[in-house]
């Protein structure tokens, strides 16, 4: 049982590092580590279409987003074709995002159209100096870089949870929170902002 169990101790301590450098490479799927998926040669290539790159963290990784934005556009007959790529983890932040290589290098390596930021859950409910601290800094930084590649910033803006985010909170308190937060930030930067709490309130 002992020499099992140093065995299994060992293959661990091999295996881990193994899996961590894969999946920063990009070339394991890990929920930890963010990376381009989606439409990504469609994105590449010369096909006519709209190029859009999600930034977020669970409420985009997890709800597979990007491709709901892909499929909506492909029922409507009128639509330009839409190609959705997302680079996003859970927990994720802009703060994050804003200090990442990978996502330095998709917003260079691609033409993107839009580029939809999306920031923890709550960092927007927050005092404003708090939303400031937490968000605004790493927002600009994120909009200048999408900017200089020559596309546009849009903001998604969260929905609030169901009981709020903090003690004696509720969700309708959280959502009206979030939508000031988003709309001061969205002024800030003079973004485009996608009112999807307000959709989940309606």
């Amino acid at each position: 049982v002992v020499r099992f169990a140093a065995c299994v101790a060992i293959g661990l301590l091999l295996a881990v590092p193994i899996y961590v450098g894969l999946a920063k490479s990009g070339l394991v799927r890990s929920p930890f580590f963010p990376r381009l998926g989606g439409d990504v040669e469609l994105a590449q290539s010369d096909r006519p279409g709209l190029r859009v790159l999600f930034v977020g963290n669970s409420f985009t990784y997890y709800n597979s987003m990007p491709a709901m934005v892909r499929e909506l556009a492909e029922a409507d007959p009128g639509a330009s074709a839409v190609y959705s790529v997302e680079y996003a983890a859970p927990n994720w932040s802009l703060r994050d995002a804003s200090e990442d290589d990978g996502l330095a290098d998709a917003l260079e390596d691609y033409a993107w159209d839009v580029v939809v930021l999306q920031d923890v859950s709550w960092h927007l409910a927050l005092s404003p100096e708090e939303r400031r601290r937490l968000t605004h800094t790493y927002a600009r930084a994120l909009d200048r870089s999408i900017s200089e590649t020559g596309a546009r910033t849009m903001l998604f803006m969260n929905w609030g949870y169901r009981n709020g985010a903090f003690e004696g909170d509720t969700f309708e308190a959280m959502q009206t929170a979030l939508a000031e937060g988003f709309t001061e930030l969205a002024a800030e930067l003079d973004a485009e902002l996608a009112p999807v709490g307000l959709a989940w309130l309606e």
